[in-house]
């Protein structure tokens, strides 16, 4: 699932991807500070990933994966190597396998909702092997928190389901940038 843009210019294209970075970033610390009490803890909405979504439809793998590996440097500035090494993991595993599934199902009866809940649950997975690395390299024990997964899956198939959606309402919005 590709979305056809026409830019004329190459100019005009890398004026359009820097205002779509910044918007990632924006996001991203946005989300940084807000917590929502009824969520399990760290839970983020994935805001900064309707961009990287909207990048991946739009221009392609190659620069959606640039851009989640700007986002992870920008994380990991702003809030540490742990965060970064979540971003970067998360990310990258999340674009992947968006990839491969609409390459599967050959761009057909694969809506926006669906590619946000694939791509949020991944990322959540992503994190989630980070942090079992982390654990191993701590020499702590990694079984104890495998219990955390179905947490992880079922806030990742709410928040892409809201990502999701929200791209489908903010897609003639970034269309017009």
């Amino acid at each position: 699932m590709r979305i056809d843009h026409t830019i004329k210019t190459p100019a005009k294209r890398m004026a359009r991807l820097g205002i779509l970075l910044g918007i990632i970033f924006v996001l991203s610390l946005l989300e940084s500070v807000i917590v929502l009490p009824f969520m399990p803890p760290h839970f983020r909405l994935g805001l900064a990933n309707i961009v990287i979504m909207f990048v991946l439809l739009s221009y392609g793998k190659w620069t959606a994966f640039l851009f989640v590996g700007l986002k992870a440097a920008f994380v990991l500035v702003t809030r540490g190597v742990m965060a970064g090494s979540f971003s970067l993991v998360g990310g990258m595993l999340a674009v992947l396998i968006i990839v491969l599934i609409v390459k599967i199902e050959k761009q057909q009866q694969i809506g926006l909702a669906a590619i946000g809940i694939i791509g949020a649950v991944f990322h959540n997975l992503g994190q989630f092997l980070v942090f079992m690395v982390w654990l191993a390299f701590m020499d702590m024990e990694i079984l104890m928190f495998v219990y955390y997964v179905p947490v992880l899956i079922i806030t990742g198939i709410i928040a892409g389901f809201l990502t999701g959606t929200l791209l489908k309402i903010l897609m003639p919005i970034l269309n017009r940038l």
